[in-house]
């Protein structure tokens, strides 16, 4: 198995560490463009972007409006745009309500945080197990906490299950990313509906083939 950068819809990361973090993730990766991606994925999203991280009344604002949308269905590319942009997404699904989250209706895509407050793991290396283990990586992307001075890789990476996953399936599949990724964040396997925010860098879309 083999991982392809996918085409960027950002250019350069403004700040140099994270400039650098990214041409090394580059040359790790083949180059092979794929202006195909036609793949639609199930995601919940909110329709506000920010430019930092969302704190407070922000986030419960994020949260009623995305329980009142539902599920939608986007390509890679217009994921990457909306989180590019700061609008917080999920990758649990559900019936709309105007009251608390509705029915689970399924999940596809889980999102791994890595804060790097206790043990430290470098993109590059998370990437790398992500190819030794088989696990599908659709993105990833330099959180709002990431900081160049001093250099601190705060990151997510955005996986794809391949098929949208029931409760117990889902759930089960968080059991596996937690074994995978001891160095996570723990949060990361407590509910469909947690949310990810976007971010103020630039996103990275990757693919993996075969």
């Amino acid at each position: 198995m083999r991982v392809t950068k996918a085409p960027t819809t950002r250019t350069a990361i403004p700040d140099s560490g994270l400039t650098d973090a990214c041409s090394v993730l580059s040359d790790f990766c083949d180059s092979t463009a794929n202006d195909n991606h036609t793949t639609r994925y199930g995601v919940t999203l909110d329709n506000r972007g920010f430019t930092q991280k969302p704190k407070g009344a922000q986030v419960a604002g994020i949260t009623r409006r995305m329980q009142g949308r539902g599920p939608e269905e986007v390509t890679l590319a217009q994921l990457v745009s909306a989180i590019a942009s700061g609008v917080t997404w999920c990758g649990g699904t559900f019936e709309p309500s105007k009251a608390g989250w509705g029915q689970f209706i399924g999940q596809r895509l889980f999102g791994l945080d890595f804060d790097n407050k206790v043990e430290v793991l470098d993109p590059m290396d998370a990437l790398g197990r992500c190819v030794t283990e088989g696990i599908d990586v659709l993105l990833w992307y330099p959180t709002f906490s990431a900081t160049v001075e001093p250099w601190r890789p705060r990151f997510r990476i955005v996986i794809d299950a391949g098929v949208t996953l029931d409760d117990a399936t889902a759930r089960d599949f968080d059991v596996f990313l937690k074994g995978t990724f001891p160095e996570a964040d723990r949060t990361f396997n407590r509910a469909h509906n947690r949310l990810l925010f976007g971010t103020r860098w630039a996103v990275q879309p990757m693919e993996m083939v075969a």
